[in-house]
């Protein structure tokens, strides 16, 4: 199960099939996992079993954030507790980005700034905090 909690300051949504393009198929996202990836203006608490899919929709909504809101990657603030799973976060972000580089220039300055992220462990951010 995919449990997400809303505290909404907007009710702006987004269509699912506005990210359809390119005759790529994305994933079929549950309900509440389409609303953790595409809702906006509000902050979200996402808590879910292993193997729900948690890594696959937060990259996919630092995904859209980038290439549909055109954030820039190295003002996110991506935080985790194993050293493993911000390294896995950071390549499986990687991978998405590069899947859509060559047909989005906003996508590809990105990529190339990708080193740049904050993308860490608790523990690491609360260091650089200190620091």
């Amino acid at each position: 199960m995919f449990h997400v909690e809303h505290f909404k300051r907007d009710n702006r949504f987004v269509s699912r099939e506005t990210f359809y393009k390119g005759g790529r198929t994305l994933p079929r996202w549950t309900q509440e996992q389409h609303q953790a990836i595409y809702d906006r203006n509000q902050s979200l608490l996402i808590s879910a079993a292993a193997g729900s899919g948690k890594t696959a929709v937060l990259i996919e909504r630092i995904y859209s954030l980038i290439a549909q809101d055109e954030m820039d990657v190295e003002r996110m603030l991506v935080v985790t507790f194993t050293r493993a799973a911000a390294a896995e976060m950071r390549e499986r972000l990687h991978r998405r980005l590069q899947e859509d580089a060559q047909n989005n220039l906003h996508v590809r300055k990105r990529l190339d700034k990708l080193d740049r992220a904050s993308i860490s462990t608790l523990h690491v951010f609360c260091g650089r905090v200190i620091n």
